[in-house]
């Protein structure tokens, strides 16, 4: 592991959406290579998913998994009082705005006021799980991307750089023609357009992130949105090292959904419908499957000198 140059995180978001998603990314965590989990502290699972957790570190105290708090406005059920935060939130909580809503929102002070006040609250209550937990808080990202953002990014920023804690920078990079028309033929032109958006997006807001180290983080997960299986992570173990020759940058995070469950699970949970969707592909199982069979992946890492890792362990 000395003479590996570069750092590799693989982290799995939606971490408390439901019990067969805790189970599907903690058994990850836990038996196969995914090294980070994000909490989605507005869910109801979110409890057990650390109860969970810590069953796990009885029996393996080793287990030792970085978290980060999944920052949601979108699916499920906000900690702010409804009346508070009205242009989010009908009279029953449940978050009434998508990714275009809250873009076209932000403009407005007392629409981020609100945001402010949610983010806030989420913040506070993951701060009380790390103290409870004795969780590895080491990063901050959101549900859909919505911290890309200008206006919600800045809120997040602050927080990051406060805690010392690194934000998701979702700008990646090819790498390589190969990679490019491999996404093609995989029919991700979804992923390709998602990219174009948020990188305009983030282009004046990438600013003040040294602290935090958030700019020393390259990122996987846009372009084979929602359908990173084994191939995909290959793909990207071996354009580590030719991005990291031009950019500088050292260390990667690969962004999966890795679940292996039945849909149903989601039956009666205030989630919303895109959500939904995503937890209906099969493509939520191939990239579980990729993460507890990781023979090739892990060759390939040695091979091109990366080793697995958390934020915490870049700082």
């Amino acid at each position: 592991m000395e003479n590996r140059k570069y750092s590799l995180i693989i982290n799995g978001d939606d971490l408390g959406l439901s019990e067969s998603v805790n189970q599907s990314l903690l058994w990850a965590a836990d038996k196969g290579i995914l090294s980070s989990l994000s909490l989605m502290v507005n869910m109801p699972e979110a409890d057990q998913a650390l109860i969970d957790l810590a069953e796990i570190r009885k029996e393996n105290p080793e287990f030792r998994p970085g978290l980060g708090l999944h920052f949601c406005l979108t699916s499920g059920r906000a900690l702010s009082d409804p009346a508070d935060i009205p242009d989010l939130a009908d009279t029953n909580g449940r978050f009434r705005c998508g990714f275009l809503s809250l873009l076209r929102g932000v403009h407005k002070k007392s629409f981020l006021d609100q945001i402010q006040r949610e983010f806030s609250l989420q913040f506070e209550r993951f701060l009380e799980y790390k103290g409870k937990y004795d969780l590895i808080m080491d990063h901050l990202d959101s549900h859909q991307h919505i911290h890309c953002i200008p206006g919600i990014f800045d809120l997040l920023r602050k927080t990051a750089e406060k805690y010392e804690i690194v934000l998701r920078i979702t700008h990646e990079e090819f790498g390589s023609t190969a990679r490019f028309f491999r996404s093609i033929c995989k029919r991700i032109p979804g992923g390709i357009a998602k990219k174009i958006i948020l990188d305009t997006l983030l282009w004046k807001s990438r600013c003040g992130l040294r602290r935090s180290g958030s700019d020393r983080v390259g990122y996987f997960g846009i372009i084979d949105t929602g359908k990173m299986d084994e191939s995909s992570i290959l793909a990207i173990t071996r354009v580590i090292p030719k991005i990291a020759r031009r950019s500088g940058i050292q260390a990667f995070e690969i962004n999966l959904h890795p679940w292996d469950f039945d849909q149903t699970d989601l039956t009666g949970l205030d989630v919303s419908e895109d959500d939904r969707i995503f937890a209906s592909s099969t493509w939520r199982k191939q990239e579980w499957n990729a993460l507890m069979n990781p023979a090739n992946i892990l060759n390939s890492m040695e091979k091109e000198g990366i080793r697995l890792a958390r934020f915490a362990d870049l700082r």
